[in-house]
């Protein structure tokens, strides 16, 4: 899971770390990436 399109309104002020951590509690993969880094898929 890539988080994104998150704290760009007040409505959906996220923390993305936060996010990372509940999907890894889950027993998956999540990534937090650097503004401006890419990746492929």
């Amino acid at each position: 899971a890539i988080p994104m399109h998150y704290n760009t309104f007040p409505v959906i002020e996220a923390d993305p770390f936060e996010f990372k951590k509940k999907v890894e509690a889950i027993g998956k993969k999540a990534r937090v990436m650097d503004f401006g880094e890419e990746i492929s898929l």
